[in-house]
């Protein structure tokens, strides 16, 4: 006789809220393994430093852990705790001073990442010199304001939507989208000398 049982759905992350607001300390575990591996990869792209990934994502989820009784829904789960690692990420670089953000590639929507922009219009001898100029993005990278570095690692990087970076930063999506343009044009003037004309 086949199994008649239903597939079971998937716990949303409301559910898990609303049981850990009630004491289940367990349903906060569950929120923990379904993002901690997103939160170790923003940790670790905002501060380019893996030594303290893990303190640090403890740090975050901690705080969520405190907080979590506080948590309204007006935004997903998923916003507020990269609003808490951002936060954290931010604390962590003004005491350390520390540098940011190897490049990477994760997107989610149709503009160009930071490699896209950089590979576009390299020559073939500046191809050559790929490692100084990944080193020269990471430079400039660093030389960001934070509010147009945390745009570019949250979309670029994370892949984040507009709308979730927004959640995320609390700001509009147009203050999103002009600070990924104030910062993808820094990075152009900065790597001018790499480009073709």
């Amino acid at each position: 006789m086949l199994n008649s049982r239903k597939p079971t759905k998937p716990v949303t992350d409301e559910s898990l809220v609303k049981r850990c607001q009630a004491g289940d300390s367990l349903a906060f575990e569950t929120l923990v393994i379904r993002y901690q591996r997103q939160i170790f990869s923003l940790i670790h792209r905002m501060t380019n430093n893996p030594e303290i990934v893990e303190d640090l994502a403890q740090e975050v989820f901690i705080s969520a852990f405190k907080a979590i009784g506080e948590f309204k829904g007006n935004s997903s789960f998923f916003t507020w705790l990269y609003r808490i690692a951002i936060n954290k990420c931010k604390n962590y670089l003004a005491s350390s001073r520390g540098s940011l953000i190897p490049i990477g590639d994760r997107r989610s929507e149709a503009e160009p990442s930071l490699l896209e922009i950089a590979d576009q219009r390299v020559n073939p001898q500046t191809a050559l010199l790929t490692g100084e100029l990944l080193e020269q993005v990471d430079e400039a990278l660093g030389n960001l304001p934070d509010d147009q570095r945390e745009a570019l690692v949250l979309y670029d990087l994370e892949g984040l939507s507009y709308q979730e970076i927004a959640e995320v930063l609390h700001c509009p999506i147009g203050t999103v989208r002009s600070r990924l343009a104030r910062a993808r044009a820094a990075l152009r003037e900065r790597l001018k000398d790499y480009f073709t004309e």
